[in-house]
């Protein structure tokens, strides 16, 4: 582990005539920079300065370049401060992303459901009930793009850490 992260190290072999010709290592780094930013949670605003203070700090602390950080996977989204009740306009209101229908969560361990996803072949959309997540005391909905394809981002040139610290770049995906 390193602060909210997660890390494995992955070791593969390159054969040459049935005998081992090298080793590969990569580390796989599992978790959030937005969250290990706020210690553990995700719903306070991020900026494009916390996202570059997090960059560094995990570069620096792991000795990492980041322009070898490929991004596997990134969730986008967005926070929003509501007047009304957030789980009951996403039950009712929430119903369609482009053509994917939006469908209801699985329960958590607790058994709530406390939002909806349209899944799309290299993305999903979600949007869910940050405020409830959390226990916070004020309605916050969250819309959140998940991309599970980074050719969805091809169109953005974002595949590695260097490219989040491009301002044009991840202002883009505004």
């Amino acid at each position: 582990y390193f602060g909210y992260y997660s890390l494995k190290v992955l070791e593969t072999h390159n054969y040459k005539n049935g005998i081992i010709a090298n080793k590969i290592y990569n580390l796989i780094i599992d978790g959030s920079l937005h969250k290990n930013h706020f210690k553990g949670k995700n719903y306070k605003r991020f900026t494009f300065n916390n996202l570059q203070t997090e960059i560094n700090i995990l570069c620096t602390g792991l000795q990492l370049k980041p322009a070898k950080c490929e991004i596997q996977n990134i969730e986008i989204g967005v926070n929003i401060y509501t007047a009304f009740e957030v789980i009951s306009y996403i039950h009712d209101s929430v119903l369609l992303h482009s053509v994917k229908p939006f469908e209801k969560y699985n329960a958590d361990e607790n058994g709530m459901i406390i939002g909806r996803v349209a899944i799309h072949t290299q993305h999903s959309v979600k949007c869910y009930d940050k405020g409830l997540q959390n226990g916070l005391d004020y309605p916050l909905i969250r819309f959140e793009v998940r991309v599970t394809k980074m050719q969805y981002l091809e169109k953005y040139g974002i595949k590695t850490l260097a490219d989040l610290e491009n301002f044009d770049k991840v202002n883009a995906l505004l």
